[in-house]
């Protein structure tokens, strides 16, 4: 729940779109990769040392993953094309024979593929995660305050009760 709060504050709060946006580039890369692969164990540890939204990577995570194994079939593919091409070959036949290379299974063809469309799309996923953001920041969000619907969401008490615990927590962790 602290999550989703944290998520929404900082798509409601006029700052760093950017960082969500990395976040949710990191989420579809990470959600592409399958689980056991020390390749998404690596990328996930890396996550932790940017400057990127943490609600937003996980949300999106989840949600990636969630439909992400519908994309099975083109992942192998790309990933057996991939694994037909003699520089990447070479890469992997050489980092898969190292002391922890074969952890990192990138002679598997889902492996490799997930990570080839997730590099390939990443910065789209950016550019389009950001355009989103100030669309819904700048066209979306005004309407929505002028809804009654909404008003009346945001008036109910245990909305004000979450709201209220947040609040507090964040002045603790300061």
């Amino acid at each position: 729940m602290k999550g989703l709060i944290k998520l929404i504050k900082s798509l409601t709060a006029n700052q760093r779109p950017g960082e969500i946006g990395l976040a949710v580039a990191f989420a579809w890369l990470l959600a592409l990769i399958p689980g056991g692969s020390a390749l998404g164990i690596l990328i996930f540890l890396i996550t932790f040392f940017l400057r990127i939204n943490s609600a937003a990577l996980l949300l999106s995570l989840a949600l990636f993953s969630l439909f992400a194994f519908t994309l099975d079939p083109l992942l192998h593919e790309a990933g057996y094309a991939l694994l037909k091409w003699e520089p990447w070959v070479a890469l992997v036949e050489g980092f898969h024979t190292s002391f922890l290379g074969s952890w990192f299974r990138l002679n598997n063809t889902l492996v490799s593929g997930g990570f080839l469309v997730g590099v390939v799309s990443f910065i789209p996923m950016v550019l389009l995660t950001i355009g989103l953001i100030k669309l819904f920041r700048f066209s979306l969000m005004p309407l929505l305050n002028k809804i009654g619907v909404v008003k009346a969401v945001l008036n109910l008490p245990i909305i004000k009760q979450i709201h209220g615990l947040y609040l507090k927590a964040q002045n603790v962790m300061e």
